[in-house]
């Protein structure tokens, strides 16, 4: 996917307070890129100056570009706005609190060449989830829900995923969903539009430091679930 010396590959990294992360990660996501990849982190202005320890390894890392964003906020347009200064053909996109393999990012892209789009899944063959019980039990549930109302894929909240330039370009991801919601909207709506989607399997782990920034519990188990539902009686 790679020709004449051109970017090929895009890794786009939203954070928010990810400065105990960030240093490692990123060392282990450039590990994993081919050569002539970038790697965007999209910070929404994070208090912990994630976005200032991102710009201070550019000077050893020289594929990392860095965009500070001081207005908007969410994972969504942070991903879009990251998408709209991307140069490359394949598009990954990825945690920042380490419960994302970098390890996956070569297989995924593998997966690209005889497909449009590949999730990172829990729940396919070599899929696992090694997070809190409560936590794994409900995205379980949801994923269940999610393949039986909408079909196709069996992990519609992974938000692990590489996706070719031209299938971004054509399904927009919607920015006015919160955090993981917006990633079945868009994924169902890439499946309706016939575009090849392979999963990849993956063990999902607990943040390594810091703190969440998802709403936890019942209320965000409720927000997924009519999303779900609202997606496949709308499209």
């Amino acid at each position: 996917m790679q020709e004449g010396g051109h970017i090929a590959v895009t890794v786009l990294l939203p954070t928010y307070d990810e400065a105990d992360n960030i240093h490692g990660l990123t060392e282990s996501i450039v590990a994993e890129l081919p050569h002539g990849a970038e790697l965007i982190v999209i910070d929404d202005n994070s208090p912990d100056y994630t976005w200032r320890v991102a710009d201070e390894l550019r000077q050893t890392v020289p594929c990392l570009r860095v965009l500070r964003r001081t207005c908007r906020r969410g994972v969504a347009s942070a991903i879009a706005d990251g998408y709209s200064v991307s140069r490359g053909e394949a598009v990954i996109w990825m945690d920042a609190d380490c419960s994302h393999p970098p390890t996956l990012i070569r297989p995924l892209l593998k997966s690209l060449l005889n497909h449009d789009v590949a999730v990172a899944s829990r729940y396919v063959d070599g899929g696992g989830d090694a997070r809190p019980l409560l936590r794994s039990a409900a995205s379980r549930i949801l994923n269940m829900i999610a393949y039986y109302l909408l079909g196709t894929v069996r992990d519609y909240t992974s938000g692990y995923v590489a996706v070719r330039r031209n299938v971004l370009d054509h399904v927009k991801i919607a920015q006015n969903l919160p955090h993981g919601a917006y990633f079945i909207d868009w994924l169902y709506r890439v499946v309706k539009c016939g575009y090849s989607v392979t999963e990849v399997g993956y063990v999902n782990t607990d943040r390594i430091a810091g703190k969440s920034k998802v709403s936890g519990g019942v209320r965000t188990f409720l927000v997924y679930l009519k999303t779900i539902f609202a997606t496949r009686f709308s499209c």
